[in-house]
């Protein structure tokens, strides 16, 4: 496979999808067709996670596990918009604890992007002042307002108003998801685009069921 493609599939899946695609695609200077190959991948096993994470919960957890089975869920799968809508399906619990932890995988893009462009320009003397790098700001102003929240006792009416708020924002990203995404593009990616897919699948919902058995049950 293209070196562009497999980094850029890798931070897809491991990191916060589609925006993880942009931004290391913009570091690496990759092609369009690299990039559309890759939040293909992304798009297309965290859609077929919204299908499958519910039957999953049924078949390993107890419904008293319902809110921890928000960790395994925000720790494998790909986009926070899927997050959300696996959660959901779970519980309310599940859903909250899901977005946490999957904020925690989102504010790793930054380093991450440092730590590649590191590898890029290692060979060159100095950085190049072209590479830029894309800082993850919905994860700051997350982290911004955990901290404000924290501090200041924000009254209900208000919370009740940017919950309703967010809840049409969030119908409107996943309309925009389905709007930019085509089945040619599925097409495109090739056999071993998505069998590096299938395997970074696989590897994540396992890793999280390890780890989750291990700390957490």
């Amino acid at each position: 496979m293209e070196k562009n493609t497999v980094i850029l599939t890798g931070a897809g899946c491991s990191i916060c999808g589609a925006a993880a695609v942009m931004a290391t695609a913009s570091l690496i200077k990759a092609k369009t067709t690299e990039t559309t190959q890759a939040i293909a991948v992304v798009v297309l096993f965290g859609t077929l996670a919204i299908f499958l994470y519910p039957w999953l919960y049924t078949l390993l957890f107890d419904p008293k596990d319902a809110v921890n089975f928000g960790i395994v869920v925000g720790s494998s799968v790909h986009e926070v918009a899927q997050v959300v809508a696996v959660g959901k399906q779970i519980s309310d619990g599940t859903m909250d604890l899901a977005v946490v932890t999957k904020m925690l995988r989102v504010i790793m893009l930054a380093p991450f992007l440092f730590i590649l462009l590191y590898f890029i320009n290692r060979d060159q003397t100095e950085i190049s002042a072209k590479n830029k790098v894309t800082i993850p700001w919905f994860a700051v102003l997350f982290l911004v307002m955990i901290a404000i929240n924290s501090i200041i006792n924000i009254p209900g009416q208000a919370t009740q108003l940017i919950t309703q708020v967010d809840n049409i924002l969030l119908t409107m990203a996943m309309a925009g998801l389905g709007l930019t995404t085509h089945f040619s593009a599925f097409k495109k990616a090739g056999p071993k685009a998505l069998l590096l897919g299938v395997i970074v699948f696989i590897w994540l919902i396992v890793a999280s069921l390890v780890a989750y058995y291990l700390v957490i049950a």
